[in-house]
Formats: C-alpha cells, structure tokens, sequence
C-alpha cells in the first residue's frame, strides 16, 4: 500500500509513508514496515494483544487486524467493507463513540448492493488506532484529508463516480467539522462531495445552546457529566463501560452457548428493548447481534489507560466552542458548480433514541438546505439497521 503527499518541502513529503502489515499469529504481535518517500526503511511491531486479552482464539485476532496508514502525528488503522471489488462510490464512514470503524459492518450488505465501498477509520484511541491526543476540528482539517489523499491509490478503484460521507452517533461532530472546514477551504486531492448524512449523530456546538433542557433526564444527567466532571472522572467511567462491554462480547462470542445466554441476559439490562429485539431478530438476513458484538469488542482494543485518555478527551470536545454554528455551514462547493451545494446533506433520526434523542436530530436539520428523516418508532441502533437501506441510498442517490 503506498501513499504519496502531492505537497511541497521535504518535512511535509516525509508524512505519509508506505506500510506493510504482517501478522505472526503465534505471537500476537503485527510487524509493520514503513517506508518513507525517501525511502528510508523502519520496523515497528504493535503488540494487537496489548489491551485485548478477550481474544480467545488466533483466528479471532486475525479477523480484527485491518490496515494502518501512519501520518506524521498518529498512525491510523482503516478497514474496507461493502463492494472491495473495483467499486463505483466511496463511502467515508465516520464511526460513533465509543466504536470503532468494524462498526460500519451494519451497512456492508447494502453498500455491497449498490456497488459502494466503504472506508472506515478507527479514530485516535478506538478501535486498533493508538491514542494521540487530538483536537476533532484540527483532526478533520488536516489529519483525515491527509490520509485521504494518501489512502485514494490505493484503493480498489482508479476513479469513483461518487464520494460521499456517513457520520453516525458520535461521529457526527466529525462530520459537521467537515462540512464546515471542507466548505471553507476544500481539501486538495480529493473528489467532490456528493451526499452527507448524519445517522443516529449528535450534533457539534452543543456548547452554545441550551442544549439540555429538553433531554430525557437520564440522557441529561450522562450528559452533564460528560460536560463538567472533571477528566479523572470520565476516564474511570469510561473503563466501568469497557470492562462492561468486553466481557458481554466475550462470552457471546465464546461459541459457549451457556455463556452466550448470559451475556445477551447481561445486554438486555444496557440495551433499549427496541434495539435489542432489533439485533436478536431472528428473520434478518444478517447476524446483527453478532456484527454487533464483534464492534463492541473491537472498540475496546487499546489498553485502559490509552482508552480512557481517548475517551475523556472526545467527550470533552464534544462541548467545546467548535468555531462555527450548524445553521452557519455554508454550501460546499467546488470549480464546476461555484454558487450552489454541491453535498445533499440527510440527517436520520429517530423519534425513541434516549442515546441520541429527537431534539439534537432537530438540532442538526438546522444545517442549511439539509433534510430530515423522521423514524417515529426507530431508537438508536434499530435507526442504523432497519433504515440501513435508507441510508446508503441516500449517500449514492
């Protein structure tokens, strides 16, 4: 996999390097080489077992390796789904929090379908992605354009007709930060947009608005949290969910199933009803339980206290002054089309999420020329599954 930074100055040219992913399953170690545009060669191993003593097996710890690219300031894992075989549409998937990219798994049947590939990116701290402290605004401005330019060659496609974004959960302040700063100053080497949508996602700059007055009072007291305690306090909150989070993945994945009962006893105490008859249903084409424990587990795969350094950092974000208000995006533009949107913008939401709730998808339709998808009885994850369709076709529509 090579990349190359189409920017001038040696420093610059040096961020982006090749890398080769090799993994010696008796170990558990990936042994990964970079080379830098100047060629210069330099060994590194990542222990994938560090912080992942829930993989049981070696065929496990080969499903969760992906692919790294490594920039200048962090090194980023990214996996491929939907159609990986010369694709027409790129889908940039901008997972929730805490997730990681194995998340977007729930679209990779119906993106297949409509000949899309999906490129999902652990962000820093999730997934298999190391901690790098980080800001989102200064992250989606140059970090993920850089890897975008680096990754597009790569792919398995000269050309795509269609790029297109999808932000879910907690990934939407990611995404909101990039219709705003790629509206603003485009990305060099990167296609136009075609569609954004945001699924299930809470929305950026909830600093400046009264934003919890019309909360559900248990999604109002998880979120002052997030908002005023303090970072020590978010990140032993943090660990009591991953360790919540990693055994119930591990026992039902164990392929015990006195342990898989336990564990989906276990969910059911987390879980709203609606998302949790919505995975275990027993007519649908896909294990969704099974894809979802899978991401759950993956999520979880740096150490604790990388984890909890990543977590309490993104939550704090999450209410900080992002330097723009939704209702202010103004259109993306490009060459061809210099006085109007180019990007159709979607929101998804629905109307039973107590994650998510229905006021902050009201919030997000304040983007101008976006458009509302109301799911009255859709809470969060049975939005992301039973509107799967829904929502790929509104990204390549």
């Amino acid at each position: 996999m090579r990349g190359a930074d189409e920017g001038g100055g040696d420093a610059q040219r040096q961020q982006i390097v090749v890398v080769q992913v090799l993994l010696n399953v008796d170990t558990g170690h990936v042994v990964f080489y970079t080379d830098t545009v100047s060629q210069n060669r330099e060994k590194r191993e990542y222990d994938a077992l560090e912080g992942t003593t829930h993989v049981g097996s070696k065929a496990m710890l080969e499903q969760q390796v992906g692919q790294w690219l490594h920039l200048e300031r962090m090194a980023l894992h990214y996996r491929l789904l939907g159609q990986t075989q010369r694709p027409s549409s790129l889908v940039l998937y901008l997972h929730g929090f805490p997730s990681c990219a194995k998340e977007a798994a729930l679209f990779a049947t119906h993106a297949s379908k409509r000949d899309a590939l999906i490129l999902a990116v652990d962000r820093p701290g999730f997934g298999h992605s190391p901690t790098t402290p980080h800001c989102i605004h200064s992250f989606i401005k140059s970090d993920l354009p850089h890897f975008l330019a680096s990754i597009l060659p790569s792919l398995p496609s000269s050309s795509f007709q269609k790029f297109s974004i999808l932000g879910v959960s907690g990934g939407g302040p990611y995404t909101c930060s990039a219709l705003y700063n790629w509206s603003i100053s485009p990305p060099k080497n990167l296609p136009p947009i075609h569609a954004v949508t945001l699924a299930a996602a809470m929305p950026s700059g909830m600093y400046y608005r009264n934003s919890f007055s019309s909360l559900p009072l248990k999604t109002k007291l998880q979120w002052s949290i997030f908002k005023y305690a303090p970072s020590s306090l978010l990140g032993k909150l943090s660990l009591y969910q991953r360790r919540i989070m990693v055994d119930i993945s591990s026992m039902y994945l164990s392929g015990n199933p006195v342990d898989k009962k336990k564990a989906l006893d276990q969910l059911k105490i987390y879980m709203s009803p609606t998302d949790f008859q919505t995975l275990t249903n027993p007519d649908s084409d896909v294990d969704y339980m099974k894809v979802f424990m899978e991401f759950s587990r993956d999520a979880f795969s740096q150490p604790e206290d990388a984890f909890s350094l990543a977590f309490s950092n993104t939550a704090k974000q999450y209410f900080a002054d992002p330097g723009f208000r939704l209702e202010d995006i103004p259109p993306l533009r490009t060459a061809e089309n210099p006085d109007g949107r180019t990007a159709k913008v979607h929101i998804f939401q629905g109307g039973a999420d107590v994650q998510v709730p229905k006021e902050l998808g009201f919030m997000l339709a304040k983007i101008p020329d976006s458009k509302l998808h109301f799911c009255e009885n859709e809470s969060h994850i049975s939005l992301l599954v039973n509107k799967s369709r829904d929502i790929i076709d509104s990204l390549l529509d």
